[in-house]
């Protein structure tokens, strides 16, 4: 029997939710000769997953639920590597998002048919309608020349592996992955606020063969707890822990091997972008005399020495332009 575990990270403060992702999960169809197990991982969350579990009662979903102290996302998809053992294929689910009635029963018939992972478009209200169109331009130019397969559009690794740090078009409510081509993979759970999900993705792809996208397929993100997403706001406190992690996670991205020019260049103007976002963020942290203020710059000048130099001539930059504009005004 060849064995499907899906892994849910739980961190939520509104009742429902996770039955929604649930239902969505029973709904699946596989083939025979496959089962299928959901690993929760409460993250201690202020709405327990058990509460939610046991008001959720599938015909014939194994559901299983972990607890764990709060260590992020990262942290408790991590464990739920751990307790996935021999699972053939690994899925992960949000515990807000929602799955198409297909999704299992494409990620199986990639896998038979040799693809490593299978994922698919995915939609977010408010942010957008179609990510591969809206926010991942050459991923979606990939796919319309990429030949046709059985669960989708069949695409060489080599060829999507720059395109995850550029535009990263497999969030991860849509991916499933043979586990066996990276068994001890984890996610870096010192990467709370951003980015750990994209340096998964990245070594994950470095080690595949063929992918599979699940062409006219899409998952519905939901509108929960959600640390990046939910505090994008500029005027927003947490941003600027949003802001730091992201540098950590280009400056990690930085050494990975097999990037191509195209790749790096990007990453570049990437990181140069996060770190006048970063000092602006900062800059108004330390006119707040918010607490988080100078434990973040200490953080980040331990992260990336270099911003003993940049980091100043940053918040210079920002200081003059704010006070250019007040006397223009």
């Amino acid at each position: 029997m060849k064995h499907i575990s899906v892994i849910i990270p739980f961190y939520q403060k509104e009742a429902g939710l996770l039955a929604k992702a649930l239902r969505s999960i029973e709904k699946q169809t596989v083939a025979d000769g496959w089962s299928v197990e959901v690993i929760v991982v409460d993250d201690q969350s202020p709405v327990p997953a058990a509460d939610e579990v046991a008001g959720f009662r599938p015909s014939d979903l194994a559901v299983r639920v972990v607890r764990q102290p709060n260590g992020g996302a990262g942290a408790a998809r991590n464990r739920g590597l751990d307790e996935a053992g021999d699972a053939t294929l690994v899925a992960f689910l949000d515990s807000d998002d929602a799955w198409p009635e297909d999704h299992l029963a494409r990620a199986v018939a990639a896998a038979e048919a040799g693809c490593d992972i299978y994922f698919c478009d995915n939609r977010r209200e408010g942010f957008h309608d179609a990510y591969l169109d809206e926010r991942a331009p050459l991923t979606a130019a990939l796919v319309r020349t990429a030949p046709r397969g059985p669960g989708g559009v069949h695409l060489d690794a080599q060829d999507l592996f720059g395109l995850v740090v550029r535009e990263f078009p497999t969030q991860l409510s849509t991916l499933a992955y043979r586990r066996a081509i990276a068994p001890g993979l984890r996610f870096e759970s010192s990467l709370r606020n951003a980015g750990e999900d994209v340096l998964f993705v990245a070594a994950l792809v470095q080690a595949a063969g063929r992918v599979c996208f699940g062409e006219g397929s899409a998952v519905t993100c939901g509108a929960g707890v959600n640390v990046f997403f939910s505090n994008l706001d500029w005027n927003n406190p947490a941003l600027l822990a949003i802001k730091h992690d992201q540098i950590r996670c280009e400056l990690i991205a930085r050494r990975v091997d097999g990037l191509s020019p195209a790749a790096r260049q990007h990453l570049e103007a990437s990181l140069q972008e996060h770190r006048v976002e970063f000092a602006t963020l900062l800059l108004k942290a330390l006119h707040a005399r918010r607490p988080d203020a100078l434990p973040s710059a200490r953080s980040i000048i331990a992260a990336d020495p270099s911003a003993v130099v940049w980091l100043p001539a940053r918040i210079g930059q920002v200081a003059f332009r704010a006070l250019w504009r007040k006397v223009a005004a």
